[in-house]
């Protein structure tokens, strides 16, 4: 559900079916297309074991940017579809807050 808000907000392009080694995928990470080529090779497909491998997807746009690349790049280098090879799981950057944390905000002073 998550991953689909942020789609709609943020659409992801596809664009690294034929990237070259060089081309960087990640760009919070700096992850390049021959990295990723490598790692599926010895970690596997699973794009949350390569999110594991590299910290691919793990900075600062939660793999908005380069989700759906990492998925074509692989798809292509496997001879399958990217529907296959799916995006890692997204883990929004929200932290549970307590009710007493709630209860000790001063609302007075947040306004």
């Amino acid at each position: 559900v998550f991953r689909r808000f942020l789609d709609t907000g943020y659409p992801p392009v596809r664009t690294a079916r034929e990237a070259a080694d060089g081309t960087v995928i990640c760009r919070c990470e700096m992850i390049r297309a021959e990295t990723l080529r490598k790692a599926s090779q010895s970690v596997g497909t699973d794009p949350n074991a390569l999110k594991r491998a590299l910290r691919v997807g793990m900075g600062p746009c939660q793999g908005r940017m380069c989700a759906h690349s990492i998925a074509d790049l692989i798809a292509q280098d496997n001879a399958t579809s990217p529907g296959e090879i799916g995006i890692h799981a997204i883990r929004p950057p929200i932290l549970p807050v307590s009710f007493g944390t709630l209860a000790e905000i001063d609302l007075q002073r947040a306004q």
